[in-house]
């Protein structure tokens, strides 16, 4: 968000949201479907790259590598609480300052006593839930505007154990208080498919069919900026809540006048920060998002199997407490609009992925483990 009103997108570090995933979602959050860990909903198609992650630590075991994609963005301060970011006067603090101990106990999840996001919780209780399983390795990758902070640092993939288990916790817990700006999406899908490529280039021949890779992809509200290559598309083959597929135009509050270009407009004048930004290309339109989540898949045809599993994180009580010009500054939409087109958004990564699509809104009790293609 800017600032307020007219500023709410870059103090929140340009707070822009995600998509959502194949078939339906619920609004009420958890992953249902075959694990029935918590009552949201499960969409898309799952099982056909090794099912549920195999038999772990029995002899033949499948070999499972995990990549997590979390959202660093702005908006994260505000679906999933708490942020922050170096502007000490955001909106974040606004949210973060609700999350206490007698009103959110499940917030305080780690030994340190502090409270946490719902989705580094999640991560924490994973990582805690893989400690020593000896056929899981996984790695970390927050996202903003920038695809950095991931763990392990190169393009491998890790065990989790008591020897690298501080430097797990340290990586998830890293980013909660530097929040960033943007949400793209594109970036965090391509440094998913140029990590599991160069790890599958690694890979003895012998492992590779016995080797499975799942990316989960942690997402809220929708993808910014969009960036559109053609400033000067007649409004039928534009995009909205209805049509999401069609082309974005650039998004105003990335300095992008409504009418498309100019000086000043990231999309046009490019910028180093925004991994995979072109000046004068596309940016996170959903051709190119499924594109990648295709490319994603079909790399299982060398191993395994990949499979794309797509998590929203909704907050309809916090984004109520936004003013309308609010709303539209954080999603460009307003809130019930961009949860159509979110949710739309990470059902088709799904599809397009082979994996399965889930909600929570609230991301109260967010638990990746009932997610149906986890080890």
């Amino acid at each position: 968000m800017r600032r307020h009103g007219a500023g709410l997108i870059f103090a929140l570090g340009m707070l822009a949201v995600w998509g959502c995933s194949a078939s339906s979602t619920t609004s009420d959050g958890g992953t249902s479907g075959s694990t029935g860990a918590a009552t949201g909903s499960t969409t898309g198609s799952s099982g056909s790259t090794g099912g549920s992650g195999g038999s772990s630590g029995t002899s033949g075991a499948t070999n499972v590598r995990l990549l997590y994609l979390v959202t660093k963005a702005g908006s994260s301060c505000i679906t999933d609480p708490p942020g922050s970011q170096a502007n000490v006067n955001s909106i974040c603090q606004t949210f973060a300052v609700a999350i206490t101990q007698s009103a959110h106990p499940e917030a305080f999840c780690e030994p340190d006593g502090n409270p946490h996001p719902q989705r580094v919780c999640a991560l924490y209780n994973e990582i805690t839930r893989l400690k020593d399983n000896a056929n899981v390795e996984a790695a970390l990758v927050p996202y903003e505007s920038e695809i950095s902070g991931g763990y392990p640092a190169t393009t491998d993939f890790a065990p989790v154990g008591d020897n690298n288990l501080g430097a797990w916790v340290t990586a998830i817990n890293d980013w909660q208080g530097s929040l960033g700006q943007a949400n793209n999406w594109q970036g965090a899908l391509a440094a998913a498919l140029a990590r599991i490529t160069d790890d599958i280039s690694h890979l003895a021949a012998a492992d590779k069919s016995n080797t499975r890779y799942l990316v989960v992809f942690i997402a809220d509200g929708m993808p910014f900026p969009f960036c559109a290559s053609n400033d000067a598309l007649p409004a039928s083959q534009l995009a909205s809540a209805s049509s999401p597929d069609l082309t974005w135009p650039d998004s105003p509050g990335a300095g992008c006048p409504v009418d498309g270009g100019g000086a000043g407009c990231v999309c046009n004048d490019g910028n180093p920060s925004i991994s995979g930004l072109v000046a004068g290309g596309n940016l996170d339109q959903p051709t190119d998002l499924y594109a990648l989540a295709d490319q994603l898949k079909a790399l299982g045809s060398s191993v395994g199997g990949v499979q794309l599993d797509t998590v929203l994180l909704w907050n309809d009580a916090n984004y109520a407490t936004l003013a309308t010009p609010e709303q539209q500054d954080l999603f460009g939409l307003s809130a019930t609009d961009a949860h159509t087109a979110a949710v739309h958004f990470m059902s088709e990564l799904a599809t397009h992925g082979g994996g399965a699509s889930v909600e929570k809104n609230p991301p109260t009790g967010l638990d990746l483990s009932a997610l149906p293609n986890e080890p």
